[in-house]
């Protein structure tokens, strides 16, 4: 069985694996051209944040190189997960006991890279939150590659009409200063989101604001 395994991995080629997480609006041609310019073997690329002095990707956006996931893939854990809940403040994160630490499963994903020697850590803040929604928060812009904390249909239609040069809403698009323009969105029949985004690199949306 383990040669079966290993013989379909063999067979599976790719250059990265990534995870991203339902609330996330990706670009991937964006995100395939970033991965083209990388050198390194071993390299984990996503929006870092610590814990317990490890740094981690946070994991609603994370790429792995090929080395590194079939590296996590082939790991044997050596020591116990605690059967404990998580401590109160993080009630309803999912994670686990080492050795007295509750790690959440992103921050454990650290904990398993941190022994690699010789990794790439890239922390790319191209992976963000929306605006108030997160600790890097930023605005949509042409450099955007992983936008976190997307929370309804209204939000993700809103990212990809811009994504697409704004067809079919041109009109409804208001000029805010030579930099921004606001979309607004309709996100349900009582409510409607004004989605403001950054243009400063792309004047065609400036023009059709105008």
């Amino acid at each position: 069985a383990e040669q079966q395994r290993r013989g379909h991995e063999a067979s599976f080629k790719f250059t990265h694996f990534v995870r991203v997480e339902d609330d996330v609006y990706l670009f991937p041609d964006r995100l395939a051209a970033s991965l083209r310019t990388t050198t390194g073997e071993a390299e984990v690329r996503g929006q870092f944040a610590t814990w317990a002095e490890v740094p981690f990707p946070r994991g609603f956006c994370v790429v792995l190189s090929a080395r590194v996931a079939r590296g996590l893939s082939d790991l044997a854990v050596d020591f116990p997960a605690e059967e404990n809940p998580p401590p109160s403040e993080l009630s309803h994160a999912k994670g686990v006991w080492v050795r007295s630490t509750f790690w959440p499963e992103d921050a454990f994903l650290g904990l398993l890279l941190h022994p690699w020697k010789n990794l790439n850590l890239v922390n790319d803040e191209r992976f963000h939150d929306l605006p108030g929604r997160g600790p890097n928060a930023k605005r949509v812009s042409l450099e955007s590659i992983a936008v976190n904390a997307v929370q309804t249909p209204g939000e993700f239609h809103g990212i990809h009409t811009f994504r697409t040069g704004g067809l079919g809403v041109q009109r409804t698009w208001s000029r805010t200063n030579d930099t921004h323009v606001t979309v607004p969105v309709q996100v349900d029949a009582r409510a409607q989101l004004d989605l403001a985004l950054d243009v400063t690199d792309h004047p065609s949306c400036i023009r059709d604001a105008q």
